[in-house]
């Protein structure tokens, strides 16, 4: 059984997560919407530095490297994904469009 501070501490550590990328959605989603896919890329690769997990920010890179046609990137960040979370649908369908070889 875990001790309660291990407990806490993992829970504060995944609230910490969660805030980190909640501040970061906004400025990537901003970027997408204004057609500047290299500005949401570099926020997304700055919460992904602090969040390597973040299956969310992982697919919406993979969708900033395909519109700077950066497809073969692209794929391996759809690879990656589906490797952690081999049911993703939205990944699943991506990499589905984007074809090739894969990982």
């Amino acid at each position: 059984m875990r001790s309660p501070s291990v407990t806490c501490g993992a829970r504060r550590s995944a609230d910490a997560s969660a805030a980190l990328a909640s501040s970061h959605w906004p400025r990537s989603a901003n970027a997408r919407a204004s057609g500047e896919p290299g500005r949401a890329l570099a926020v997304l690769d700055e919460l992904l530095v602090r969040v390597p997990d973040d299956i969310p920010a992982l697919f919406n890179r993979a969708s900033a490297l395909k519109a700077l046609s950066r497809i073969d990137d692209a794929r391996a960040v759809l690879d990656d994904i589906l490797r952690r979370a081999p049911g993703f649908p939205a990944a699943l369908a991506a990499r589905a469009r984007l074809g090739g070889a894969e990982g």
